[in-house]
């Protein structure tokens, strides 16, 4: 399942999802945000590539 990948910068689709996961690796890491945004920035690296 292809979405408009071609190296724009995330819409609002995207932008929904980096929210609710970051809330997710925030409750999973204890309410550690720097847990989190390491998780969010390894997570958004994985599911859309470096930028």
């Amino acid at each position: 399942m292809q979405s408009n990948h071609d190296g724009k910068k995330p819409g609002l689709p995207e932008i929904v999802e980096i929210l609710a996961v970051s809330v997710c690796f925030t409750y999973i890491s204890g309410g550690e945000a720097v847990g989190a945004v390491g998780l969010l920035i390894a997570y958004a690296t994985l599911r859309w590539g470096r930028s």
